[in-house]
């Protein structure tokens, strides 16, 4: 059995207090390579960060090193752990949520020094049904979501084949 490091939430920085001193906290709770959330900017001292807490799942600040084929991703995943979890292609609800704020979670990249999002089309897995579709890929962007923010969203295209994309890591908390 793998050895998980539990998550260990700072609550020193609710939402009324970040309203209140925007300056000193995270909008989003930020994730530490040593299991530690906080929202407070001072729990940065001497730890790595490595990703943001979102809809139960830990978005690395970091993109995949390059565009990728769906079956690519999910060896790359495979491969791959965040905060001692197995790391996957994040559902669509995660990265609708991290797009539609972009600017507040930019801003927490940046402080962090991870990779910008940008509005190139990212890998998504299909949650459609309220779990991950391993076997179905789409593609989700900045753009799409301003297209059709008044119509529900739709998903513009399915990943197939040898079609690349970028994304994000994530890991199921």
């Amino acid at each position: 059995m793998e050895d998980y490091s539990e998550i260990k939430y700072d609550k020193s920085c609710s939402f009324l207090y970040w309203l209140f001193h925007q300056e000193q906290c995270y909008r989003f709770p930020v994730v530490y390579d040593d299991g530690s959330v906080s929202r407070l900017k001072s729990s940065l001292e001497g730890k790595r960060p490595c990703g943001i807490l979102c809809k139960g799942y830990i978005v690395s600040i970091w993109r995949a090193p390059e565009k990728m084929t769906k079956q690519e991703a999910k060896e790359y995943c495979a491969a791959e752990s965040i905060a001692w979890r197995p790391s996957c292609v994040p559902p669509r609800k995660v990265m609708r949520f991290l797009l539609k704020n972009v600017a507040a979670v930019n801003e927490i990249i940046r402080d962090l020094g991870g990779d910008l999002i940008d509005s190139r089309w990212y890998m998504v897995a299909n949650d459609t049904f309220g779990y991950p579709l391993d076997d179905i890929m789409l593609g989700i962007s900045l753009q799409h979501l301003d297209d059709y923010a008044g119509r529900g969203g739709i998903i513009c295209w399915e990943i197939k084949g040898d079609t690349k994309a970028s994304f994000y890591p994530a890991a199921r908390i």
